[in-house]
């Protein structure tokens, strides 16, 4: 009979959980998950869920919240079905809340939606920019999720992934941005930063060369190709050819010429070194490298 008892305290004590995420559905599904798309990770939503379920318990004051919370957890561990009930109850918020949001945006004029999404946009831009990277996450998607392919959009959460070394999830970005604009090279200049990062060599030697054939004007992007180039080992010519179209674009910028002083001297190319040694003290005499770049190429054979 007192076997019973413990028994009874628990089903009464789960029975209460259960009545009171009852009363609280209203609450778990109007939250954040309404602002992920469909493929974000479900184990992020599950912990989201759970997180909100544990903060009911807190008016019920913290003693009372700490066996709350043991009881919840022990409750979600064990009834999987449950837990899958209460993804459903949120999913189903979330479509239904989704179609109604899109509703109200297409009813308004078209400067209307537009501004709208710019807003949103801009929120996003300053957040990436404060480095507050999770809201400005959150702006971006619900952005796509009004405006499906703003390409800013993309390329705000593009960038984002890249900052993260998320390169999975930054490579799929870009890779859909780039079937959204033809003539767009930063879409490509970012994926050949990330095939560099994950040692693709060739991939990225592409991905630069088409951001080059849309804009060679950057500087940029002609030292980013001859420093893959210079990881491939056998391409020291055509890394060489790289560089001088770098400097061919921005011949008095001192970054640049650094780079290509740097490059002579690894691969002992006296003359070019001297080259730029000289040009780089013309345009930029204080710098403070330029003792330390003539006793290299000194001492070169």
């Amino acid at each position: 009979m007192f076997a019973i008892i413990p028994i009874t305290f628990i089903v009464v004590g789960l029975g209460i959980v259960i009545l009171a995420v009852v009363k609280k559905f209203p609450q778990l599904t109007v939250l954040d998950v309404d602002a992920l798309p469909e493929e974000q990770d479900r184990k992020k939503k599950e912990r989201i869920l759970e997180e909100r379920f544990y903060r009911m318990f807190k008016p019920l004051g913290e003693k009372t919240q700490v066996v709350g919370e043991k009881i919840v957890h022990r409750f979600m561990e064990v009834q999987g079905s449950f837990r899958e009930y209460v993804n459903q109850v949120a999913d189903n918020y979330r479509s239904e809340h989704s179609k109604k949001t899109t509703k109200q945006f297409k009813q308004k004029s078209h400067k209307e939606r537009a501004r709208e999404v710019s807003e949103l946009l801009d929120d996003a831009d300053e957040l990436r920019h404060d480095k507050e990277l999770s809201r400005s996450e959150e702006l971006y998607l619900r952005a796509i999720g009004l405006s499906p392919r703003s390409v800013r959009a993309y390329k705000g959460l593009g960038k984002i992934y890249f900052s993260q070394d998320k390169w999975k999830e930054a490579r799929e970005t870009f890779e859909y941005l780039v079937t959204l604009v033809k003539d767009d090279d930063i879409p490509h200049a970012f994926l050949g930063r990330i095939a560099k990062a994950e040692q693709r060599w060739e991939d990225a030697v592409k991905h630069y060369e088409k951001a080059i054939t849309i804009n060679a004007k950057m500087a940029k992007r002609h030292i980013d190709l001859a420093q893959v180039y210079l990881h491939m080992g056998d391409k020291v010519a055509e890394a060489k050819q790289a560089f001088q179209e770098a400097f061919a674009r921005e011949e008095n910028n001192p970054a640049v010429i650094d780079q290509i002083v740097q490059f002579a001297i690894q691969v002992k190319d006296g003359r070019l070194a001297k080259e730029m040694i000289a040009k780089l003290q013309e345009v930029n005499p204080q710098n403070k490298k330029l003792a330390e770049f003539k006793e290299k190429v000194r001492r070169l054979k």
